[in-house]
């Protein structure tokens, strides 16, 4: 154990490098990865705290928008598809960056690695204090289990540090840290400071999301880290806003206003009902696609293929029902995690952009006519085979009869009417 001798400790007295965390038990940092070439992430203070609590069992994190689970070691998304590699670390090993070798990156030690290493280090802080016999009494050398590595305790410029150091050749040595060190995530404290939650938005993305999602196109954020971010400056703009409320009112001597309640967004993601490698329709058209030109074969097939295929009545109702059943989903999920929401007065919204902005409008059209059905008009127009020459509201318009409803709709034309809307009116 760490010693303390007249209300200070004795580790303090020797210089160490490397040693973030100097309590006697150090924090465990909770960390996540998407791949296995991406660094490690730490997770949100609090939602560090809360594995911390119950280490063994799913938590609820980042205000309900994942799941938790040190047991499976994965973090999965509750409202959108996705999950990432979940772990825990106290020490870490330094990396440099092979691209920037000024910069490093932590990587976390393995459970067993880390109970030598910590060992080794309690080692050190006892025998540098006055019980001990002094810090060179100590072996600085313990092999670790796997028996390709050991650490070392070694002094370097007038400062003690801990390293991880290869048994044999050909291997790199890793220098120590015993904590994660301070770090703040972006938005964090904005929404820690925060009200809890009162509107939920639903962002429906536009054409070319097929292509954003792909490796080749990392450089362009999708329509999930989009939304993060749009949450995010959201986010500070309310905290902003509110700061200025507070200082006008500390002039003006009037009590401070309660912060401004959150909002949450949640992405509804449709292109891979329309982009499914297993359909016979994406198969038909990558076997017909010529290998010449690939860059604007792939903005072809990619992006504008979206536009063509929603005009369609058939792919039109697959998108609407994919869009619908995902946000009927997300909507039990999501009362699941803030039961009090609609109770509360919690306000729904849909934005969509490109594309999207269309099927908002033709989900508000399939809304609008099941809650005020009328006989001289709708919004859905149903096609007896599943084509028409003229769709929707093309058909509608050119028509210079007074009953237009019989020949087109102010929205989408489909094959049949969807057997769900949304359950909520935005």
């Amino acid at each position: 154990p760490v010693v303390i001798e007249n209300g200070e400790r004795n580790d303090l007295m020797v210089n160490w490098s490397g040693i973030e965390d100097i309590e006697a038990e150090p924090t465990r940092i909770w960390l996540c990865r998407e791949k296995e070439t991406d660094e490690w992430q730490p997770l949100r203070h609090v939602d560090c705290k809360a594995l911390n609590k119950t280490p063994d069992q799913p938590v609820v994190i980042e205000n309900g928008r994942a799941t938790a689970d040190p047991t499976w070691g994965k973090m999965k998304y509750n409202y959108v598809l996705g999950e990432k590699c979940l772990t825990s670390a106290t020490w870490f090993m330094k990396a440099e960056d092979e691209n920037d070798k000024k910069k490093t990156f932590l990587i976390p030690m393995e459970e067993s690695d880390a109970m030598v290493v910590e060992q080794l280090y309690q080692n050190a802080v006892y025998a540098a204090s006055s019980y001990g016999k002094g810090i060179n009494s100590i072996n600085s050398q313990i092999p670790f289990v796997d028996g390709k590595y050991r650490v070392e305790l070694v002094k370097q410029n007038a400062q003690y540090t801990m390293r991880k150091v290869p048994i044999g050749w050909f291997a790199k040595s890793f220098d120590l840290q015993r904590g994660y060190g301070p770090y703040t995530l972006e938005g964090e404290e904005d929404e820690d400071e925060l009200g809890p939650v009162n509107h939920l938005v639903f962002a429906i993305h536009g054409i070319g999301e097929a292509m954003f999602h792909k490796d080749d196109f990392r450089f362009v954020l999708s329509m999930k880290d989009e939304m993060t971010r749009f949450r995010i400056q959201i986010q500070k703009r309310q905290i902003e806003s509110w700061k200025k409320a507070c200082e006008t009112a500390k002039k003006k001597g009037t009590p401070k206003p309660l912060p401004p309640n959150r909002v949450e967004v949640v992405p509804i993601i449709w292109y891979d009902r329309i982009h499914s490698s297993s359909s016979e329709l994406m198969q038909s058209l990558q076997a017909t696609t010529l290998n010449t030109i690939p860059a604007l074969r792939e903005i072809a097939n990619d992006v504008v293929f979206d536009i063509l295929m929603y005009m369609t009545p058939n792919f039109c109702y697959d998108v609407l029902e994919c869009v619908t059943d995902q946000i009927i989903a997300t909507y039990d999920m999501f009362k699941k995690h803030h039961p009090d929401f609609v109770s509360n007065g919690g306000k729904f919204s849909l934005v969509g952009h490109s594309l999207g902005s269309v099927i908002c409008w033709d989900l508000l059209s399939i809304l609008k006519e099941e809650q005020t059905p009328k006989k001289d008009e709708h919004g859905v127009y149903i096609t007896k085979d599943g084509y028409s020459s003229d769709v929707g509201y093309q058909q509608y318009a050119s028509t210079e009869v007074k009953n237009r409803a019989s020949y087109g709709s102010w929205g989408p034309s489909l094959p049949k009417a969807l057997d769900r809307h949304l359950p909520f009116e935005p």
